[in-house]
């Protein structure tokens, strides 16, 4: 071989090398861009994942609110029963007060008027608060009945 042949031959080791280094680009492009996209598709699939977790979090803390509010709520219709009874004790005190310090007979009458009229109005609260009793009773023996009888 020649010198001539040599250099006829350059310029094909050249482009084949050239061919060969735009190949191997082109498959490393490739390969990065199935890279990217594998990475993409696991980071979708991570924050679906997340997402869903997020929401079964945020769905647990919304049923434990509301069991704490449903306490609260309870706690509250205890305190303001509580309070009521208060309130007509204090009444029953200061009635009591108004008929032990009444000086003349016209204010011993007033003071007992008003007394027996406050008397009056704690016996039908109490005749109100057994008929609710006894309609919540009867309500929940039928409820009970109804499913006895269709299990």
């Amino acid at each position: 071989m020649d010198g001539h042949q040599i250099l006829a031959g350059v310029p094909w080791a050249v482009a084949a090398s050239a061919v060969t280094w735009a190949w191997q680009l082109y498959v490393h492009r490739d390969a990065r861009r199935e890279r990217r996209e594998e990475k993409a598709a696991e980071v979708d699939k991570h924050r679906d994942q997340l997402a869903i977790e997020l929401l079964s979090a945020a769905r647990a803390e919304r049923q434990e609110a509301r069991e704490e509010l449903d306490d609260v709520r309870r706690e509250n219709r205890a305190l303001q029963s509580l309070e009521q009874h208060f309130y007509h004790f204090e009444q029953a005190l200061d009635h009591l007060e108004a008929i032990l310090t009444a000086g003349e007979e016209s204010a011993r009458a007033v003071a007992e008027r008003n007394a027996t009229a406050f008397l009056a109005r704690m016996r039908r609260l109490q005749r109100a608060k057994g008929n609710i009793q006894q309609e919540i009773q009867v309500v929940e023996s039928a409820k009970r009945v109804g499913e006895r009888e269709n299990p």
